[in-house]
């Protein structure tokens, strides 16, 4: 269901299966020349379904949006596998200084391990984490502000 919060803002639930939270609020700001997204949902068959059924309802052009993402990294698996050229992706700056470093799973390991996390149960894990999966080796998230 989509629903006009106010003039050109809609809010559309969309089911996160396996999840105790059961769906999240993606937001649609429309405008003539872009459209804000805010939160996409899990890229699951039951969320993809939903988003991109509004998508289309609400005649958003994907090739000029703006996503932008809040924690968890729940959002990014469904937000990069809709993201065009020419769209842009943000997240808050402490996503963006985790998500760029590419020491992330080393320190984490290390730190699991050092605390007594078993080895195999630590693979397990890493395996089975969802983001892992992510395509986010072609995005670069950045923060810098423009210095006037």
């Amino acid at each position: 269901m989509i629903e006009e919060v106010i003039k050109s803002i809609y809010r559309v639930e969309v089911p996160l299966p396996k999840n105790p939270l059961k769906s999240v609020n993606s937001h649609f700001i429309k405008s003539a020349d872009r459209n804000l997204i805010i939160d996409t949902g899990m890229n699951l068959p039951e969320s993809r379904s939903v988003f991109v059924s509004a998508l289309e309802k609400l005649e958003i052009d994907l090739k000029r949006p703006i996503f932008s993402l809040p924690l968890p990294y729940r959002p990014l698996e469904l937000a990069t596998s809709l993201v065009t050229e020419t769209s842009k992706l943000y997240l808050n700056q402490i996503e963006s200084t985790v998500l760029n470093n590419s020491n992330r799973w080393s320190a984490s390991r290390a730190f699991y391990l050092a605390h007594g996390f078993p080895e195999d149960e630590l693979q397990k894990v890493e395996n089975s984490h969802l983001v892992r999966g992510y395509r986010l080796g072609q995005f670069r998230f950045d923060f810098s502000r423009s210095k006037k």
